[in-house]
């Protein structure tokens, strides 16, 4: 059987389960770097990911709307994205892979 390459990598080329850097600076609290790098990494290719993260980075700072605008534009190009759809529900909660996003999920 042959692996299923498409399903190892985004529509950017970006391996799953890599880490990007702006996502790694918001993970550290560094939160006006991080939306420096984001707006880096989607000018290479828009990843629903990468603006599900930039989202959650503009919420913590305070820029709820503008965090709702990145969650409503992953969601239209992917609707799928379950992250885009929590991030998008649960403002200022929902930090992808942390104990307060599975706290979230359970809650639901």
């Amino acid at each position: 059987m042959e692996p299923d390459t498409e399903s190892s990598t985004t529509r950017i080329g970006r391996p799953q389960g890599e880490i990007s850097r702006g996502t790694g600076l918001a993970c550290i609290g560094r939160f006006h770097e991080a939306l420096v790098a984001f707006d880096d990494e989607l000018k290479s290719g828009i990843h629903p990911d990468l603006l599900v993260w930039k989202a959650l980075t503009l919420d913590r700072i305070g820029f709820f709307g503008t965090a709702l605008e990145c969650c409503e534009r992953a969601i239209s190009l992917e609707p799928a994205n379950s992250n885009a759809w929590l991030s998008a529900a649960s403002p200022s909660r929902t930090w992808p892979g942390t104990p307060m996003h599975s706290h979230a999920l359970t809650m639901q």
